[in-house]
């Protein structure tokens, strides 16, 4: 039987601690439900590290408070460094996170952080709504990391796009897949990165954000640096009231290769510009 941890059943008493400990206790091969109709309050990070080929069946509500001071600093509501082999899944499609953000104009943290060489990761079946910071943030030496079926939006329509945050922000991981999922009024749907390789994205929708499917390394901090992406696939994938479709913005990157990159089928509706190529920007 699944190890099922306590609720205090207040939004004003934080559940991580009590979800932490069932990790600690169940995390090994073992496997953890949050119920259906349930209700855990969440103050403070979850760290899954202990989740060594876990289940994290997710079919009710992890409530995530909205508090700013609650997360400065931290690195995620979800946290999954160093984490071998964890599932997060909800055989129902009722799981789902309520960030409780306001029309996406906080960046308090990221709903979801995996870094530290994490691998063979699987996210299915479940929603994120109203988040805090971007959706999944992953970077720092990851492989094969898989989201299926999920749907990554907003209880209801903020009134401008997000400029904060994105749907997905990838950098430095290989063997990514992105299937089957939804997102929603993002500043990148699909935000890729240096160091990416074997990466796919397919049958997926991204709505009404400023960036598409798209490369973007204008972040990175360090000048005259080399940075690549390989083997990119991006396929039967639906773009819709979206300032650039897909492409690729430089800057302060020194070089940047991109290698065996492709996009195929993709749908455009109501798109102001369908690429963008920019060799450098600043």
């Amino acid at each position: 039987a699944p190890c099922i941890p306590d609720t205090a059943n207040s939004p004003n008493i934080d559940d991580t601690p009590a979800i932490q400990a069932t990790l600690q206790r169940c995390g090994i091969n073992g496997s953890i439900s949050i119920p259906a109709g349930s209700v855990y309050n969440i103050h403070t990070p979850i760290d899954f590290s202990p989740c060594h080929f876990c289940l994290f069946q997710l079919e009710g509500t992890l409530n995530i408070s909205n508090t700013a001071s609650e997360w400065h600093g931290k690195p995620a509501v979800l946290h999954f460094p160093s984490v071998q082999g964890a599932r997060v899944v909800s055989n129902t499609g009722t799981g789902l996170i309520n960030g409780n953000g306001v029309g996406g104009s906080e960046k308090f943290a990221p709903m979801v952080n995996i870094t530290s060489g994490s691998s063979t990761l699987v996210f299915r079946n479940f929603r994120i709504i109203d988040p805090i910071g971007t959706f999944f943030d992953l970077d720092g030496a990851n492989s094969e990391i898989e989201f299926v079926g999920l749907s990554l939006g907003w209880s209801e329509t903020p009134a401008t796009i997000p400029s904060l945050l994105d749907g997905f922000s990838i950098a430095n991981t290989t063997g990514v897949k992105i299937w089957r999922t939804a997102i929603d009024k993002t500043r990148s749907c699909v935000n890729l990165q240096n160091g990416i390789a074997d990466t796919l994205v397919g049958d997926t929708s991204c709505n009404a954000s400023h960036g598409g499917v798209w490369f973007d390394v204008e972040f990175q901090r360090t000048a005259n640096m080399e940075q690549t992406a390989s083997n990119v696939s991006i396929r039967n994938v639906t773009i819709a009231h979206t300032d650039t479709a897909i492409g690729i913005r430089a800057a302060n990157t020194g070089t940047f290769t991109a290698t065996n990159v492709t996009w195929e089928d993709i749908h455009l509706d109501t798109v102001n510009s369908w690429q963008e190529i920019t060799s450098c920007i600043g």
